[in-house]
């Protein structure tokens, strides 16, 4: 696919980009946020080299990748720096990247300044990442594609698992919410998640 062209600033030290995969016949949407350890990239994609020096001027240097499922690792190798910029991975998503991760999830603790949550249910090792300030970011287990919903059953290890895990997102406090599928929701997020939760069988 190629890459994207312009980043798109949603609040201060937050970041999205995307582009159209043919592969994937979806948009792919990537997060980059500072947090206290610097700029963390999830789920990125390739960006090309205008739009990337207008993200690092705005942020700084990229000191992480982090994925969030098994499905997700696009384009986290072109981003990776050993030493640097590692590339992180919930364990179980480790064996279907087919990418290198530098290190597992740390058990119970943030990493690179972000909250994680493990979702299972949805591809292996799937996680949705949340920063302090009330950002919280998923890969497939919500998408706002047409709207804002749960990722279709049949890409889905246990469709019902994967709704009882989405259930857990509002035991988070977060008021934006960013996708690897669809633009982000800017405001009162939380509250449109419970809405979309609330019918849910």
């Amino acid at each position: 696919m190629k890459p994207a062209t312009e980043i798109h600033r949603v609040a201060d030290g937050l970041f999205v980009w995307q582009a159209w995969s043919p592969e994937c016949k979806v948009d792919l949407t990537s997060t980059g946020i500072v947090t206290d350890a610097g700029l963390v990239l999830i789920d990125p994609i390739t960006l090309t080299p205008g739009a990337m020096e207008e993200l690092v001027s705005a942020a700084g240097p990229v000191r992480a990748v982090l994925l969030t499922s098994g499905n997700h690792a696009r384009d986290s190798g072109s981003f990776r720096i050993p030493g640097s910029a590692p590339v992180f991975s919930h364990p179980e998503a480790i064996p279907e990247l087919g990418c290198t991760v530098d290190f597992p999830l740390p058990d119970d603790a943030p990493v690179m300044g972000l909250e994680w949550m493990a979702l299972p249910g949805n591809a292996p090792g799937e996680v949705a990442y949340r920063d302090p300030r009330g950002i919280l970011i998923v890969g497939d287990a919500l998408v706002h594609l047409d709207g804002l919903t749960f990722l279709p059953g049949k890409y889905c290890r246990d469709p019902r698992e994967a709704k009882r895990s989405a259930r857990r997102l509002p035991e988070l406090s977060f008021d934006v919410l960013c996708f690897a599928h669809g633009l982000p929701i800017v405001r009162n997020a939380r509250e449109r998640v419970l809405t979309l939760l609330g019918g849910a069988e």
